[in-house]
């Protein structure tokens, strides 16, 4: 069936402007941005409707700042303003982007997501012999705008599973200059290796046998529950707090054969006082 996008007065809609809100504010209402936002909650909306009704809404500038885990790199935040306005919009068209989109394309889509595309790698990883992995150099950063709009979303991170080591290297020569010619990207050098040495992909490492964390990946929640149990201990955080968000982390390692560093890292640090 068909699916036709809704008339565009649906999308500043007061009723779907609200809605839009609840998805930007949940769990962010400490946020001083979500705070000044939410000092005048009506006028704002009632300002972004008329610019969408009027067609002169314009999205503000991106604020930048540095973050180091679990890479150092930029990070480009839109305004709450413009993440609103992407929202209203998401809430009628998603089903709609969502039809042109490839099943193994994980990341920000409904009933998707990092658990979904972690299981669905440790599929293909009982099942294949060898594995090419491809992401984009500076994808962000680099990306031609006007080439993006030829195109509904990227991932540039990227694996493909395959019993021959011979026709990955063919995709991967085939998929270079396709980044390069057609959309001016350049991709980093892949990895092609047998599936059995391991898979790395989304902070987990893959094999046959199982998924296990990686290295970077044990030490970067090392930091956030140091980070966590200092803040509890300074009375930052309260017990409960300090448990729902270590319920958080611990959520994300369940999915790996990590008992033993789960409990180490957790129970015996944390409780054990």
């Amino acid at each position: 069936m068909k699916i036709r996008p809704p008339p565009y007065e649906e999308i500043y809609s007061i009723e779907n402007l609200y809605y839009a809100w609840h998805k930007v504010s949940l769990g962010k209402s400490k946020k001083n941005s979500i705070l000044d936002f939410y000092r005048n909650l009506d006028g704002n909306l009632l300002s972004i409707a008329d610019d969408l009704r009027n067609k002169t809404y314009k999205p503000g500038h991106y604020n930048r700042f540095l973050i180091k885990e679990p890479k150092e790199r930029i990070i480009s935040a839109s305004q709450v303003r413009d993440r609103l306005v992407q929202h209203a919009i998401m809430n009628y068209y998603a089903p709609v982007f969502d039809r042109h989109l490839i099943f193994d394309s994980y990341a920000c889509r409904v009933g998707k997501g990092t658990h979904k595309a972690v299981l669905r790698a440790f599929h293909f990883a009982k099942s294949s012999r060898f594995f090419l992995k491809m992401d984009v150099r500076k994808y962000f950063d680099s990306i031609d705008h006007t080439i993006l709009k030829k195109y509904i979303r990227y991932m540039d991170d990227m694996l493909v599973f395959y019993d021959d080591k011979a026709d990955l290297k063919i995709i991967n020569e085939t998929a270079v200059m396709y980044v390069s010619e057609r959309l001016k990207l350049l991709l980093k050098t892949p990895v092609l290796a047998s599936v059995l040495e391991g898979v790395p992909f989304l902070g987990f490492l893959f094999k046959p046998s199982g998924i296990f964390l990686q290295n970077k990946t044990k030490k970067r929640y090392k930091n956030r529950i140091t980070e966590i149990e200092h803040k509890r201990k300074r009375g930052l955080f309260s017990d409960f707090e300090a448990g729902r968000r270590i319920e958080a982390v611990t959520s994300h390692l369940l999915l790996a054969r990590s008992r033993n560093f789960r409990n180490n890292l957790i129970y015996g640090r944390f409780f054990g006082d």
